[in-house]
């Protein structure tokens, strides 16, 4: 998740979304749904897609 946060910070929206959807797939896997951990990686996915539209 924190290499997904690096392309986010310089804009790289598109190198971010399939690390984050990747981090994702694994926490859920791993922790399960209602994680917090896994819970942050949603947000991160949301403001990823949110800000890659712009």
């Amino acid at each position: 998740m924190n290499l997904a946060a690096l392309y986010y910070n310089p804009q790289r929206y598109r190198e971010a979304l399939p690390l984050i959807q990747l981090a994702i797939q694994i926490y859920q896997q791993k922790l399960g749904n209602n994680h917090p951990t896994t819970q942050a990686a949603l947000s991160w996915l949301q403001l990823i897609k949110e800000k890659g539209k712009g």
